[in-house]
C-alpha cells in the first residue's frame, strides 16, 4: 500500500472555493464593521461640534422633569451640622414645594461631616431620581452613590446650607 493519499482534483478545488468564500465573507464583515464604526465616530463628532465643540453638560436650570420626578418618591432629609432643627425646616420647604413623600427627618445616620451645602445619597435604583433632583432643583448638590436597596434618596444638609430657596414647579417633559 502507498503512504500517500490521492485526492481528486474536484475535492481540492471545492476546498479552495470554500476557503475563498469564507475569506471573502470575513473581509466583507470586517469592512462593514469598520465603516459602521467610522460613520458613528463622524456622526458623534458632528453633534459635538454643533453644540459648541464640547461634551454637553446638564443645565443648572431645567425646564421640565423627566419620568423620574423626585417629587414622587420617598425623600429622607438629614442634618449633618450642629444647627438644631435644620432638617425639619428643609423638610417643610420640600413638602411646601410639592414633594409628596418626606421620609425620615433626623440627624445624619452616617454621622458624616458633609462639607458641601447639600449631598444627595442614593442607591442604584434611585440614581435617576437623584440626578433629576440635582439638575432640576439644586444644581450645587453633590451626588453620593451608596450601596443600598430601594429608590429613595437622602438629602443630607451640610455646612453652608441655609435654605433651598425657590424650588420651581416644573412640568413633566413631553
Amino acid at each position: 500500500m502507498s503512504d500517500y493519499v490521492y485526492e481528486s482534483g474536484i475535492s481540492s478545488r471545492r476546498r479552495r472555493q470554500r476557503r475563498t468564500a469564507i475569506t471573502l465573507l470575513l473581509t466583507v464583515v470586517f469592512l462593514a464593521g469598520s465603516f459602521y464604526w467610522a460613520w458613528s465616530y463622524i456622526r458623534d463628532g458632528d453633534s459635538a461640534t454643533a453644540q459648541g465643540g464640547s461634551t454637553p453638560t446638564p443645565t443648572p436650570s431645567a425646564t421640565c422633569v423627566g419620568p423620574r420626578d423626585p417629587k414622587t418618591i420617598t425623600v429622607h432629609v438629614y442634618n449633618s451640622t450642629s444647627v438644631p432643627g435644620l432638617a425639619a425646616r428643609a423638610a417643610e420647604e420640600l413638602s411646601a414645594a410639592g414633594f409628596q413623600k418626606i421620609g425620615n427627618v433626623a440627624n445624619d445616620p452616617l454621622d458624616a461631616n458633609v462639607e458641601v451645602p447639600i449631598e444627595v445619597r442614593f442607591g442604584p435604583p434611585g440614581q435617576g431620581y437623584a440626578e433629576t433632583f440635582r439638575d432640576a432643583y439644586v444644581p450645587e448638590a453633590v451626588l453620593s452613590d451608596n450601596i443600598r436597596e430601594g429608590g429613595s434618596i437622602d438629602i443630607v444638609l451640610g455646612s453652608g446650607f441655609t435654605s433651598f430657596g425657590t424650588i420651581p414647579d416644573l412640568p413633566p417633559c413631553e
